[in-house]
């Protein structure tokens, strides 16, 4: 994700009609710096969700898994009222901060995991 967001920007930087139009010859010149520091800002700005989105995946398959492998989704979601109570988690975050921003899942969701998971597999939902 970081190495790919360094590259673009410097691809992009480094594009001679944008360059001109920031009165740079080239990314060697002092005043180019804006330039590349504006396309990395926007690109990580355009970028956050889509890692966001990626990690929210592999979050979600590991809770998945450990449901799988523990079958005690009760369990699952007092640890995870633990965990939001001792870190202080948002229970309700705004859509749009959790959507653009944060990289984990929200702690409403990862309980409605548990609790779909039980009902799937016809246990006590917790």
């Amino acid at each position: 994700g970081a190495a790919a967001m360094v590259v673009a920007g410097f691809l992009l930087a480094g594009w001679t009609p944008l360059l001109s139009r920031a009165g740079a010859a080239s990314l060697s010149d002092p005043r180019s710096l804006a330039l590349v520091l504006f396309v990395v800002a926007v690109a990580g700005l355009v970028l956050t969700p889509v890692q966001s989105m990626v990690s929210r995946r592999i979050e979600s398959r590991a809770d998945a898994h450990a449901l799988e492998l523990t079958r005690d989704p009760a369990s699952f979601v007092e640890m995870q009222r633990r965990l939001g109570v001792g870190n202080l988690a948002d229970l309700d975050p705004n859509r749009l901060y959790y959507w653009m921003w944060p990289l984990t899942r929200a702690l409403w969701n990862r309980i409605a995991t548990a609790r779909d998971w039980a009902q799937a597999h016809r246990m006590m939902v917790p």
